[in-house]
């Protein structure tokens, strides 16, 4: 997309406006920025939520007009100058009282993926970082399962034993009764 330009007569005023997304939070921090044939972006003005609006140093609110609604911001130079020349961005920042990251993972986690795991964002050659979420594995332990996997396996091998010897009892007694004398006395 093209970037549109705007011409003033040097001495004269000229408005730059930028229309600001609909927010659910209402809470957002709005800047002004310029950059310069050749340089990077300079901050010229901010107004973060509940407090006054400034301008950077080096930009002489004496010339200079900002305000902003919930809808729009609106940086004027009350009277042009060459230096004035360049390229005009507003950004903005929401801002909710609590913020919060999620993690996806892609895969069934195990013990193995315990460890620290942090949010990062990249943005104007930086890489920011949070605080971090420390993630600890609870539940069953590779030892754990190991056992676990032996005692369902011998389950049934002691079932059998128990068979084994209860079938060799039974066995054992019946055989000694009929090698017994028997006798049967008559009514």
């Amino acid at each position: 997309a093209l970037v549109p330009v705007t011409t003033a007569q040097l001495g004269g005023p000229i408005t730059f406006t930028c229309v600001l997304p609909k927010t659910e939070t209402g809470r957002r921090d709005i800047q002004w920025y310029k950059q310069s044939p050749g340089d990077t972006l300079k901050i010229i003005w901010t107004l973060k939520e509940s407090a006054t609006p400034r301008f950077a140093p080096e930009f002489d609110n004496s010339r200079w007009k900002a305000n902003s609604d919930k809808n729009v911001s609106n940086l004027t130079i009350l009277k042009t100058n060459q230096e004035d020349e360049g390229i005009y961005h507003c950004g903005f920042t929401e801002s909710e009282t609590e913020k919060s990251c999620a993690y996806r993972f892609s895969k069934n986690i195990s013990s193995s993926d315990a460890g620290t795991y942090y949010c990062a964002v990249a943005t104007c050659g930086e890489i920011l970082y949070g605080k971090g979420t420390k993630l600890d594995i609870q539940g069953c332990s590779v030892w754990s399962q190991s056992v676990s996997t032996v005692i369902f396996l011998l389950c049934p091998v002691l079932v059998l034993i128990v068979i084994a010897v209860l079938a060799y009892t039974i066995k054992k007694t019946n055989s000694d009764h009929c090698k017994g004398n028997w006798s049967y006395s008559g009514f």
